[in-house]
């Protein structure tokens, strides 16, 4: 760099070397501050609560009267007439119950489901079951066994008229509930 302002030095006046030296000057600043990016904005904080409520909506949760609802369909979950939960069932659940505790989320109500195919003791005990299943899971993952409602709630509450047959095996479900209260604690 030295030899060609010695160059530039021998040719032209200390005038022209000075302008030739002003506009290198300038064209270095255009080109530098080319790169430069504006300083982040600032950005609202993230509650706790709103965090929470991140996190469950990535879940597949939904925003109810009760709190936050997540439905795992019986098929999927369990054999007909089983509370025993399949191997892959088992794994997802696992991973949303580490997802929950996470994220802070350490209170959840567990209710099962069931159609209206049989008698109402037997599917209560189904559905008790089924509750009690996923709930085995969810504390083998670090939920307090007192932070985990499990209730049997039959064919009480369907989520479907149980005319058909898929609509009995959509209404043969365990629901994980996230009661609003739950949300924000520490």
């Amino acid at each position: 760099m030295m030899r060609v302002f010695h160059r530039i030095d021998r040719r032209h006046s200390p005038a022209a070397t000075s302008l030739i030296s002003l506009w290198l000057l300038i064209l270095a600043s255009f080109a530098l501050s080319a790169c430069r990016s504006d300083p982040p904005k600032p950005t609202r904080a993230v509650s706790p609560r709103e965090r929470q409520e991140l996190t469950l909506r990535a879940l597949g949760f939904g925003e109810t009267d009760q709190g936050w609802l997540l439905s795992l369909p019986a098929a999927i979950t369990f054999s007909f007439d089983s509370a025993e939960v399949k191997p892959a069932a088992r794994r997802s659940i696992s991973d949303t119950a580490k997802v929950l505790l996470r994220a802070q989320i350490r209170r959840v109500r567990l209710a099962g489901h069931t159609d209206n195919i049989g008698e109402e003791p037997f599917n209560l005990e189904l559905s008790r079951h089924r509750a009690d299943a996923v709930a085995d899971i969810f504390r083998a993952d670090g939920f307090a066994d007192g932070d985990v409602e499990r209730l049997g709630l039959g064919s009480r509450f369907p989520v479907h008229n149980n005319a058909s047959s898929d609509e009995r095996a959509r209404n043969r479900r365990v629901e994980i509930i996230v009661p609003a209260s739950a949300l924000g604690e520490p």
